[in-house]
Protein backbone atom coordinates (compact mmCIF):
# COMPACT_ATOMS: atom_id res chain seq x y z
CA UNK A 1 0.00 0.00 0.00
CA UNK A 2 2.89 2.28 0.86
CA UNK A 3 4.46 1.63 -2.55
CA UNK A 4 1.23 2.55 -4.34
CA UNK A 5 0.93 5.78 -2.37
CA UNK A 6 4.54 6.73 -3.13
CA UNK A 7 3.95 5.85 -6.81
CA UNK A 8 0.89 8.12 -6.98
CA UNK A 9 2.83 10.96 -5.37
CA UNK A 10 5.67 10.57 -7.89
CA UNK A 11 3.26 10.42 -10.87
CA UNK A 12 1.39 13.49 -9.59
CA UNK A 13 4.70 15.32 -9.26
CA UNK A 14 5.58 14.51 -12.87
CA UNK A 15 2.18 15.70 -14.07
CA UNK A 16 2.57 19.05 -12.31
CA UNK A 17 6.12 19.31 -13.68
CA UNK A 18 4.78 18.91 -17.25
CA UNK A 19 2.38 21.83 -16.71
CA UNK A 20 5.15 24.17 -15.59
CA UNK A 21 5.34 26.00 -18.95
CA UNK A 22 3.74 29.42 -18.96
CA UNK A 23 1.76 30.18 -22.12
CA UNK A 24 -0.48 33.17 -22.47
CA UNK A 25 -2.76 31.31 -24.88
CA UNK A 26 -3.19 34.29 -27.19
CA UNK A 27 0.10 34.47 -29.06
CA UNK A 28 -1.15 34.66 -32.63
CA UNK A 29 1.04 35.01 -35.67
CA UNK A 30 -0.40 37.62 -38.01
CA UNK A 31 2.58 37.71 -40.35
CA UNK A 32 0.65 35.84 -43.04
CA UNK A 33 -2.55 37.88 -42.75
CA UNK A 34 -4.36 38.73 -45.96
CA UNK A 35 -3.60 42.19 -47.29
CA UNK A 36 -6.53 44.38 -48.34
CA UNK A 37 -7.86 43.16 -51.67
CA UNK A 38 -10.45 44.14 -54.26
CA UNK A 39 -12.75 41.69 -55.99
CA UNK A 40 -15.97 41.51 -58.00
CA UNK A 41 -18.78 40.80 -55.54
CA UNK A 42 -20.59 38.09 -57.46
CA UNK A 43 -18.84 36.28 -60.30
CA UNK A 44 -21.83 34.20 -61.37
CA UNK A 45 -22.79 34.48 -65.04
CA UNK A 46 -25.36 37.22 -65.57
CA UNK A 47 -28.07 37.01 -68.25
CA UNK A 48 -29.06 40.37 -69.77
CA UNK A 49 -30.74 41.80 -72.86
CA UNK A 50 -29.48 44.46 -75.29
CA UNK A 51 -30.35 47.90 -73.95
CA UNK A 52 -30.04 46.88 -70.29
CA UNK A 53 -27.77 48.66 -67.83
CA UNK A 54 -26.27 46.31 -65.29
CA UNK A 55 -24.81 47.15 -61.89
CA UNK A 56 -21.49 45.52 -61.04
CA UNK A 57 -20.35 45.70 -57.44
CA UNK A 58 -16.66 45.78 -56.52
CA UNK A 59 -15.78 45.14 -52.90
CA UNK A 60 -12.80 45.15 -50.57
CA UNK A 61 -12.06 42.85 -47.66
CA UNK A 62 -11.62 45.78 -45.30
CA UNK A 63 -12.35 49.50 -45.33
CA UNK A 64 -9.38 51.83 -45.75
CA UNK A 65 -8.67 55.31 -44.45
CA UNK A 66 -8.23 56.49 -48.04
CA UNK A 67 -10.01 56.09 -51.35
CA UNK A 68 -9.28 53.09 -53.54
CA UNK A 69 -9.43 53.21 -57.32
CA UNK A 70 -10.40 50.10 -59.26
CA UNK A 71 -9.71 49.98 -63.00
CA UNK A 72 -11.74 47.40 -64.89
CA UNK A 73 -12.21 46.44 -68.52
CA UNK A 74 -15.15 44.93 -70.37
CA UNK A 75 -14.26 42.77 -73.37
CA UNK A 76 -16.19 40.66 -75.83
CA UNK A 77 -19.52 41.74 -77.34
CA UNK A 78 -19.32 44.93 -75.25
CA UNK A 79 -15.98 46.72 -75.23
CA UNK A 80 -15.27 49.26 -72.50
CA UNK A 81 -11.53 49.67 -71.95
CA UNK A 82 -9.98 50.84 -68.66
CA UNK A 83 -12.92 52.31 -66.79
CA UNK A 84 -12.45 53.51 -63.22
CA UNK A 85 -14.70 53.16 -60.18
CA UNK A 86 -13.75 54.67 -56.80
CA UNK A 87 -14.38 52.99 -53.47
CA UNK A 88 -14.77 55.83 -50.99
CA UNK A 89 -12.84 56.20 -47.76
CA UNK A 90 -14.18 53.97 -44.93
CA UNK A 91 -16.39 52.04 -47.38
CA UNK A 92 -15.97 48.46 -48.54
CA UNK A 93 -17.77 48.53 -51.88
CA UNK A 94 -18.66 50.58 -54.94
CA UNK A 95 -21.00 49.91 -57.84
CA UNK A 96 -20.40 50.62 -61.51
CA UNK A 97 -23.13 50.71 -64.15
CA UNK A 98 -22.36 49.02 -67.44
CA UNK A 99 -24.65 49.77 -70.39
CA UNK A 100 -25.32 47.01 -72.90
CA UNK A 101 -25.84 48.72 -76.28
CA UNK A 102 -29.09 48.02 -78.10
CA UNK A 103 -27.07 47.19 -81.22
CA UNK A 104 -25.34 44.26 -79.54
CA UNK A 105 -25.97 41.06 -81.46
CA UNK A 106 -27.46 38.11 -79.63
CA UNK A 107 -26.47 35.65 -78.32
CA UNK A 108 -23.15 37.11 -77.17
CA UNK A 109 -20.76 37.14 -74.24
CA UNK A 110 -18.88 39.92 -72.47
CA UNK A 111 -16.38 39.63 -69.64
CA UNK A 112 -15.57 42.09 -66.87
CA UNK A 113 -12.04 41.89 -65.51
CA UNK A 114 -10.29 43.96 -62.83
CA UNK A 115 -7.17 45.36 -64.47
CA UNK A 116 -5.70 47.32 -61.57
CA UNK A 117 -6.48 48.55 -58.06
CA UNK A 118 -4.62 51.23 -56.12
CA UNK A 119 -4.97 53.21 -52.93
CA UNK A 120 -5.14 57.00 -53.03
CA UNK A 121 -1.46 57.20 -52.05
CA UNK A 122 -0.56 55.16 -55.15
CA UNK A 123 0.25 51.88 -53.43
CA UNK A 124 -1.24 48.81 -55.12
CA UNK A 125 -4.05 46.67 -53.76
CA UNK A 126 -4.21 42.93 -54.24
CA UNK A 127 -6.71 41.75 -56.86
CA UNK A 128 -8.77 38.96 -55.37
CA UNK A 129 -8.06 37.03 -52.22
CA UNK A 130 -5.23 35.09 -53.86
CA UNK A 131 -3.97 37.98 -56.02
CA UNK A 132 -5.53 36.39 -59.09
CA UNK A 133 -6.18 39.06 -61.72
CA UNK A 134 -8.20 36.56 -63.75
CA UNK A 135 -11.27 36.92 -61.53
CA UNK A 136 -13.96 37.87 -64.00
CA UNK A 137 -17.70 38.19 -64.37
CA UNK A 138 -19.30 36.80 -67.50
CA UNK A 139 -22.30 38.57 -69.02
CA UNK A 140 -24.45 36.49 -71.35
CA UNK A 141 -26.46 38.71 -73.72
CA UNK A 142 -29.61 37.02 -75.00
Amino acid sequence: MKKILIGLIVVTGFLFQACDEELSGDDYDFSTSLPPYVTINNVDTLDVSPGDTIPISFSMRTALQQEATVTYTVTGAVSIPNTVVTIERNKTSATASIPIPVTTGIPALAKILIANATKQDGSPLTIGQKNNPKIEKVIRIQ
